[in-house]
């Protein structure tokens, strides 16, 4: 399912002070829910909303629970990560996002489960001691980490984003001016090994579905990434041509710098001619057209996928047969020349 940054804010403000005012289900409860996801079920589709476009990781620094300083981005790299804004005193929402979260994982072989990072960062740090984030983390995973920051470090790591800044609540009972809860954004973000939040998991996403989740993003690892570390290159594969002439391609380039990219050539050794085509629908008839420089902004991705845009392999030099590799450049204007190999697939075996 594919959600714009419009209907990530609708999510979020729906899900905004959803903490006070439920009863605490018991831990690891697999809790039901209107909010979750309906779509179909298939193998190898993520369950999760798709975050079009997908959005970088924070670039934050924050304090871990032994007192260290964590860079995200640096300390996430190449695992999947799960990041959620919530706090301990939270009666529903949060701990049942991480009860499920660690059952899941329980569930899964421990070469998987470790490609897997789960991130909690406190919306209260007024109360959310190291200690007692240690402790409420350790009672569903002790490998989960937990960070603390400023409310200015906090705020801009969610605004960073597209969630709504948490905020404190008045306390239910004058007398009791510890006994508040805080309003946060409710779903999880999910990054692939590349850095980029690609899936959203709204609160009662169940238990079974991050069962299903979770192996598949640890496994959607980059299969290329530019000497600069801005371009990174992940879904690329070719099919195998029905004709001995041409052949078609596809790949996600995502950009995870701060700065604006532009694809301007594509060249291969197994071709006479690349290039990017779309397909457009004209009335009842489908062309091809060209794209020429594409240029991709920052947290922005190019996606070539069947029915869309597509590289096009003209003129080849050997016929590929499913299981051999094709090769191309991709050159960059800012991030320079880039070298891929596309695994050739039997048409009908797409993601």
């Amino acid at each position: 399912m594919r959600l714009t940054q419009h209907g990530i804010l609708a999510l979020s403000l729906l899900a905004l002070a959803a903490c006070g005012e439920r009863k605490a289900p018991q831990a690891g409860a697999d809790s039901p829910a209107p909010a979750a996801p309906a779509q179909q079920d298939t193998a190898n589709q993520p369950r999760g909303f798709a975050r079009t476009p997908p959005k970088p990781l924070p670039d934050i620094v924050l304090t871990d629970t032994d007192g260290k300083r964590f860079d995200l981005r640096k300390e996430t790299a190449g695992y999947a990560t799960l990041l959620f804004f919530g706090y301990t005193h939270c009666p529903d929402v949060c701990p049942v996002h991480m009860a499920n979260i660690a059952r899941a994982l329980k569930g899964m072989p421990a070469p998987e489960a470790g490609r897997i990072k789960v991130i909690f960062v406190t919306t209260d740090p007024d109360r959310d001691t190291p200690k007692r984030i240690r402790d409420w983390l350790d009672s569903f995973d002790p490998t989960f980490i937990g960070l603390r920051g400023t409310p200015e470090e906090l705020a801009a790591a969610q605004q960073a984003i597209n969630m709504p800044v948490a905020q404190k609540e008045a306390p239910r009972d004058s007398t009791k001016p510890d006994e508040y809860g805080v309003g946060h954004g409710a779903f999880v973000s999910a990054a692939t090994p590349d850095g980029l939040i690609r899936y959203l998991y709204p609160f009662g996403f169940r238990q079974s579905d991050w069962a299903h989740d979770l192996p598949l993003l640890a496994k959607l690892a980059p299969v290329a990434t530019s000497d600069s570390g801005t371009i990174v290159i992940s879904r690329a594969y070719a099919f195998a041509p029905p004709s001995p002439d041409e052949a078609a391609g596809y790949f996600t380039a995502a950009n995870a710098g701060t700065s604006p990219d532009t694809l301007v050539g594509i060249t291969s050794p197994d071709a006479k001619d690349a290039s990017i085509h779309r397909s457009v629908q004209e009335g009842n008839r489908v062309t091809m057209q060209p794209v020429g420089k594409a240029g991709i902004a920052p947290g922005d991705s190019l996606v070539l996928a069947p029915g869309g845009a597509h590289l096009m392999l003209n003129g080849l030099t050997r016929a590929p047969r499913p299981g051999d590799t094709m090769h191309i450049t991709l050159r960059f204007a800012r991030s320079g020349d880039l070298e891929l190999a596309l695994p050739v697939r039997a048409y009908g075996d797409a993601e």
